[in-house]
């Protein structure tokens, strides 16, 4: 019973690893297009103002981010205290 648990544990905080480094890969991505703009002020402004309006701003995707990533608070303490063994 106990061993059940924990492997659906471990494949849930797998799973949303997976999903943190999606994200990740994403947003470099997205930075890596704006940077190619350097030596142009104005491409560069407006990819930067895109990077603030999806990344930071936009509401609509922390409300989904927030519905698919939402922990009780003690799962998400005993998660931050085994991080290592995930890492």
């Amino acid at each position: 019973m106990r061993h059940k648990g924990l492997e659906d544990e471990n494949l849930n905080c797998g799973h949303k690893l997976d999903l943190q480094e999606f994200d990740k890969n994403k947003f470099k991505s997205d930075v890596f297009e704006v940077v190619q703009h350097i030596t142009d002020y104005k491409k560069l402004k407006r990819g930067v103002i895109r990077l603030y309006k999806t990344w930071v701003k936009d509401e609509s995707n922390s409300k989904k981010s927030n519905a698919k990533n939402a922990e009780p608070t003690g799962e998400r303490s005993v998660n931050e205290l085994n991080i290592n063994y995930y890492r």
